[in-house]
């Protein structure tokens, strides 16, 4: 029998200590998976692990909803040193394949939230104080950019209608009842617009976004 490469399960081999170094939430457990290896005859071993990672990246919201976000991701080994456990990348352009059209509980999904504009990955060498021996590790660069065509209506629409708004107050005769009544409502809707916006977002960002400041 001919057999030149066969499944064997993931504990039964050595897998690299590969580590998420920038995780969110201090989770910065080791890259598993219980996917099956391929174990050729030449002695090489094939294994293609599906990972959900999590990782930190500051967003800059300033241009909200038009916002785009630079992330990095940085993946290596926490105890061997590049003398024994080198990293290797074959492709320096890393291609995403998002679906753009699935159905997640029942609802049709025409498109996704966000694009990945650019995608990169370099293999780094550095080398610390404590130890003579180099450290390896990849970091893939992101380029991310916000896919909400909705926002127009439920944002931009109403920001532009209370700026709006706030001209014909200063239209009305200064003495006028109505004006102090239509300036309370406008109030009222801006505060409503805020709220909005600020659960629109949905954490606390490093910048505030324009479109907030002008409301």
């Amino acid at each position: 029998m001919d057999i030149s490469h066969f499944g064997i399960d993931p504990d039964a081999l050595w897998k690299p200590d590969l580590s998420v170094y920038n995780a969110a939430m201090g989770d910065k457990t080791q890259l598993k998976s219980q996917l099956p290896m391929l174990v050729y005859s030449s002695g090489t071993v094939l294994h293609v692990p599906v990972y959900h990672m999590h990782f930190s990246c500051i967003m800059d919201l300033t241009y909200w909803p038009h916002d785009t976000h630079n992330c990095s991701l940085k993946i290596g080994s926490w105890i061997h040193s590049g003398n024994l456990m080198d990293l290797e990348v074959k492709d320096f352009e890393i291609k995403f394949e998002i679906p753009s059209n699935e159905v997640i509980k029942g609802q049709n999904l025409s498109r996704t939230e966000w694009n990945i504009s650019k995608s990169n990955a370099v293999r780094e060498v550095k080398y610390y104080a404590c130890c003579e021996e180099p450290y390896i590790d990849v970091l893939v660069t992101l380029l991310i950019t916000r896919n909400a065509p909705a926002f127009a209506w439920t944002v931009k629409v109403p920001a532009a209608c209370l700026s709006i708004l706030t001209i014909v107050i200063f239209l009305l005769p200064p003495g006028a009842g109505e004006k102090l009544v239509f300036g309370g409502l406008l109030l009222l809707l801006d505060l409503l617009y805020i709220d909005y916006t600020s659960n629109a977002i949905n954490h606390a960002p490093s910048h505030t976004p324009l479109i907030g400041k002008t409301s």
